[in-house]
This record gives structure tokens, C-alpha cells and sequence, in this order.
């Protein structure tokens, strides 16, 4: 296995950010856009009309939501209150639970 060097670029894995600063910087550079000093980019905000469709659709609880395009209720929580992102499939999935469009279930804005 050939030994890395100071200075020789590795991809740092998912998994090997979790649980380092905050947004990924791994403390010796730029990893995802952030500086050594772990201040993250001015980002965008995804925003959602989950809860709304949810209450159009028979007023479906979280739970049903989450089994129909399999996650859990806590994901689907966090998903409606704007603190976690759904991955893509996710966000396809309940778009089509909804049979909307996915740009009318979730926005991106840059404020």
C-alpha cells in the first residue's frame, strides 16, 4: 500500500467527515467548500410543501408518508422542518406520493 505524503491529494470519504467540524472541514484545507477555520459558504436554503400536501392528501400522518417512500418518521420530520436534506430519490419519492412535480414540493432559494 504506497504511503501518503504531506501535501498528496486524498479524497476524504463521507463517512471519515461525519464528526469532524462543522460542514465537513477536515482542518488541513478547503473539503466542501469550507476553510480551515470551519466556517461554512453562504448557502441556499431548500425549502418544502411537505406538511401542506400532507394535510391536502387526507391529512396523512408523517408515519404513512415515511412508509410509503421508505424512511423512517423522524426522517420524514426533519425533511418537513427543514433541517435535513432528502437525497434525491427521496425527494422523487414524495414528489410522486403526491403526484406533483418535485419543483412544487421543493424550492431552492439563495436567502
Amino acid at each position: 500500500m504506497a504511503r501518503h505524503r504531506p501535501g498528496d491529494y486524498r479524497p476524504v470519504g463521507f463517512k471519515a467527515i461525519i464528526g469532524q467540524t462543522k460542514f465537513g472541514c477536515n482542518g488541513r484545507g478547503h473539503v466542501n467548500g469550507c476553510a480551515i477555520t470551519g466556517v461554512a459558504p453562504d448557502m441556499g436554503v431548500i425549502r418544502n410543501e411537505i406538511r401542506r400536501l400532507r394535510f391536502a392528501h387526507g391529512e396523512m400522518t408523517q408515519q404513512e408518508l415515511a412508509e410509503r417512500i421508505g424512511v423512517t418518521r423522524q426522517t420524514v420530520n426533519a425533511i418537513e422542518l427543514g433541517k435535513y436534506s432528502p437525497s434525491l430519490e427521496a425527494a422523487f419519492r414524495i414528489s410522486a406520493v403526491f403526484g406533483k412535480p418535485l419543483e412544487s414540493v421543493f424550492r431552492y432559494s439563495e436567502d
